[in-house]
């Protein structure tokens, strides 16, 4: 969006973006002046305290691409995220994907959802936070959110896989929400 003067700004766990950084380098990659890079954990960490450092601009309205994080942190940091954007001006808006809580699943992809739950918590990567689309809906117009919209996995294989040769789909551990400030 050049013509549009878009900053970016790239929150992730200081280690991590570290070693990002360090493999863009060593691959000769020139990172664009209005990227900024803002390093940060989501648990010990002040999301706006850390971008605002970082020059983001909060008088401004911003979107937030928010995917492969959630579930990864604990509840209470997840709501804290959900509260500092839905403060954002108006049309602030926040896309983010989320593991479906238990209750909402069938016997079979409860039992598979367990089997994949303990294969990450075996490789340090444990998921701490989990949703039911509707109450997560609540609590972001609870929030201040003016409009949510739930892209189910059902909706995400129709959109982008239907009709594929291939058979590719996405199980029902992808779910997205978006809301709108």
């Amino acid at each position: 969006h050049p013509a549009q003067c878009v900053k970016t700004f790239e929150v992730d766990h200081p280690d991590t973006q570290r070693w990002k950084l360090e493999k863009l380098r060593s691959a000769g990659v020139r990172l664009r002046d209005d990227l900024h890079h803002v390093a940060g954990d989501f648990e010990r960490d002040s999301l706006a305290e850390r971008l605002v450092a970082g020059g983001f601009d909060t008088r401004e309205p911003a979107f937030f691409s928010w995917l492969g994080v959630s579930y990864y942190l604990s509840r209470d940091s997840v709501l804290d995220i959900f509260r500092y954007v839905s403060r954002l001006p108006s049309p602030s808006q926040l896309v983010f994907d989320f593991i479906m809580d238990d209750s909402e699943l069938a016997d079979a992809e409860r039992k598979a959802m367990q089997a994949i739950t303990e294969y990450v918590k075996r490789h340090g990567e444990p998921w701490l936070c989990r949703f039911g689309p509707t109450d997560l809906q609540q609590t972001l117009r609870d929030m201040g959110f003016s409009k949510t919209f739930y892209f189910s996995h059902v909706l995400a294989t129709r959109r982008y896989f239907e009709g594929r040769s291939d058979g590719l789909f996405l199980d029902f551990t992808t779910q997205m929400m978006s809301a709108i400030v």
